[in-house]
């Protein structure tokens, strides 16, 4: 069954990709909307579950304003689509014209070459952010989950490595993540996704307890480098703005306070970009899903998306 799926997955997504990278953007742009549509009808849940988050998240907005945010991520999902498809057009010239570096590319330039955390979300044109910063300043080690299907993954990883960057699986990241680091490198990875209680350390965020991986946090500590959360905003067609900030390293404390004071600090500045630009957020994962020892609730049961 898997290898049917990796088989139909390959002969379905790879000639789309391909014929939205070729199309005269109106045409690629309404093929990559068309597939975000596609996505929401066949799997109804995902949008259940952006609808609760929103709700969970800004419960003081009405109804027609978080139908307004939800909508605008569905539109930003798409053009992530369209400019994952044209990465291997991109080059660092088009990066240079295209990029409003005013507001963060000090705290990333001033670490390039010495190694460096940057940590991003599923936000803004994320796969697109990656390949803007390999153009700019160097290639990074990027950390990133298998889809699970093998022919897929080799493609989609190739992909992403296009530009120069390597791909690091995130299964059994934390050593490698280490590693790099050690060397100098730059590793990138996001860090806004829901995790097995195993993994996580609990964290507030947007006053909801959350489950958060603790990788980037060790990585960190024990490594000393510094710790830039980025994101990249496209603010009008084909024009981009980044957002960078250094992290302050926590105080004193054991390892275990220390990792949950700085994913704290993180996820304090994920906040801030995401109520500035609320549509810019990935809605449709179960962010809040993974609950602490006590909490028996299950915010995304078909009871509580129903309602």
């Amino acid at each position: 069954m898997k290898l049917l799926s990796d088989l139909f997955a390959n002969l379905a997504l790879r000639p789309l990709i391909g014929a939205i990278r070729i199309l005269p953007e109106p045409l690629a742009m309404a093929l990559s909307s068309g597939l975000i549509r596609l996505l929401l009808v066949a799997l109804p849940r995902l949008d259940a579950t952006a609808t609760k988050n929103l709700e969970l998240v800004f419960p003081e907005l009405s109804p027609t304003e978080r139908e307004r945010i939800k909508k605008g991520s569905y539109t930003v999902l798409a053009r992530n689509i369209f400019f994952f498809a044209r990465i291997p057009d991109i080059s660092r010239e088009q990066v240079l014209s295209m990029v409003d570096y005013s507001e963060g590319d000090r705290a990333v330039a001033e670490t390039a070459g010495r190694g460096a955390l940057y940590l991003t979300m599923h936000f803004g044109c994320f796969e697109f952010s990656a390949q803007v910063h390999t153009l700019k300043h160097e290639p990074v080690f990027i950390v990133a989950r298998d889809l699970g299907l093998p022919r897929l993954d080799r493609w989609w990883r190739a992909r992403r490595e296009y530009n120069g960057s390597t791909v690091i699986s995130r299964a059994g990241a934390t050593k490698e993540v280490i590693r790099r680091l050690g060397e100098g490198r730059g590793v990138a990875m996001l860090f806004d996704q829901n995790v097995k209680a195993n993994h996580a350390a609990f964290v507030s965020f947007f006053g909801i307890t959350a489950a958060t991986t603790k990788t980037p946090a060790l990585a960190a500590l024990r490594t000393g480098v510094p710790v830039i959360i980025s994101a990249l905003v496209e603010t009008a067609p084909h024009k981009f703005k980044l957002f960078a900030r250094v992290i302050d390293p926590p105080g004193a404390g054991t390892l275990e306070e220390q990792t949950v004071e700085l994913l704290e600090r993180t996820h304090r500045v994920a906040e801030e970009y995401i109520r500035a630009f609320p549509e810019q957020w990935f809605w449709i994962h179960r962010r809040f899903k993974t609950r602490p020892p006590g909490d028996e609730r299950d915010l995304y049961s078909l009871n509580s998306l129903r309602s």
